[in-house]
């Protein structure tokens, strides 16, 4: 009877040392969070290596969403940046893969993480191609990371 106690305390707690090592999960898909990010989005604000761009001032830049791609334009409606992403939603926060899409410019990835603060508000922290995942929703001097919060536009 020792035995068997031994034999099942050994694997209990060999179970909760695995369960243990896995990161912690968000608890939302992949698909569910993709969805909530379709449509139009205003860049309220951006941060690189921890200085708040234009000054604080209004920021007009829009940033679509569609399946899987982020689409980024200017207030005349120039594309300034395009890419696919991918995300993980399986750490916390949820990690976002980008890879610029393009012409005239070579396939780069960055590595980021995004959450959303409620339904028609969302934020995204990511490196500098080659640079590591940022780890918090921080873009300090130094780090190479920038930070863009999003908020829903309405239809207009």
């Amino acid at each position: 009877m020792k035995m068997i106690s031994a034999c099942f305390a050994v694997v209990f707690l060999g179970c909760g040392l695995i369960a243990a090592a896995e990161p912690e999960k968000t608890g939302t898909p992949p698909e569910s969070l993709i969805k909530q990010m379709q449509g139009n989005w205003r860049m309220t604000a951006v941060v690189n290596d921890g200085e708040l761009l234009a000054g604080g001032k209004r920021i007009d830049y829009r940033v679509t969403v569609e399946g899987k791609s982020l689409i980024t334009k200017n207030q005349q409606g120039q594309e300034l940046y395009r890419a696919t992403f991918r995300l993980d939603a399986n750490k916390k926060p949820v990690t976002m893969t980008t890879t610029t899409s393009m012409a005239k410019m070579p396939e780069m990835t960055s590595l980021g993480i995004m959450k959303f603060e409620d339904p028609d508000h969302w934020v995204l922290c990511y490196a500098l191609p080659n640079q590591p995942q940022p780890d918090s929703f921080d873009a300090i001097d130094k780090n190479k990371a920038m930070i863009f919060r999003m908020s829903r536009i309405e239809k207009e």
